[in-house]
């Protein structure tokens, strides 16, 4: 069962960080559509959202690890030579303690079983991606990973169809909220690393 399963990768993030390390992006077709507003204009104020899909060539915790890391790899700016140098242990360990609290941050993560068609509706995403929808329509398991806690649906999602497995984030870009924490010329704050630049867009409450 896909719920069972992720939620044994986060009681068990020495499997999870093993998993990422393993799992090659460079071998894998992955499936990127951003929200218009994303895709158009950048990363503006308000909501964005994206989904990952891959084809179903491995099993759910394999390929939930293949889609975060390709997610990672892809919010810090990484190519696979800029990891190629380091131990495979070392690389493990930093995945473990420090990525994967980053980002699955405890306050957020929830691992609720949601059905994909309560999430369709609560997320709007037939609105957002309506030929990913119609590929996407007869999910018939899933799992909410975080909840930031917003009125519209944040956080991220995984789920599966028979033939895909699918990963959905969105967050809300709150410029107003970066400024009561940065108050003045935030973005300059050396403080606000180029790392946590983009955490700060998925979770602006950083």
């Amino acid at each position: 069962m896909l719920y069972k399963e992720i939620k044994e990768l986060f009681n068990n993030r020495k499997l999870f960080s093993k998993l990422i390390v393993e799992m090659d992006i460079n071998e894998i077709k992955f499936h990127d559509r951003l929200t218009k507003i994303w895709s158009e204009n950048g990363i503006v104020e308000g909501k964005h959202a994206r989904v990952v899909m891959i084809n179903k060539e491995f099993d759910s915790q394999a390929s939930f690890a293949l889609l975060f890391k390709y997610i990672l790899f892809y919010w810090e700016e990484w190519e696979k030579e800029d990891v190629l140098g380091i131990k495979k242990e070392d690389w493990t360990e930093a995945i473990k303690n420090q990525w994967i609290p980053y980002y699955f941050n405890d306050k957020y993560i929830v691992l609720d079983e949601l059905l994909p068609f309560n999430f369709f509706k609560d997320s709007k995403f037939y609105e957002d991606f309506p030929e990913e929808y119609e590929k996407l329509k007869k999910s018939y398991e899933g799992i909410r990973i975080t909840n930031e806690g917003y009125k519209l649906f944040t956080g991220s999602y995984f789920g599966m169809t028979d033939d895909v497995y699918y990963y959905y984030e969105a967050f809300i870009n709150d410029w107003f909220e970066l400024e009561q924490v940065y108050p003045n010329n935030w973005w300059d704050k050396p403080e606000v690393t180029w790392v946590n630049k983009y955490i700060n867009w998925i979770n602006p409450k950083i």
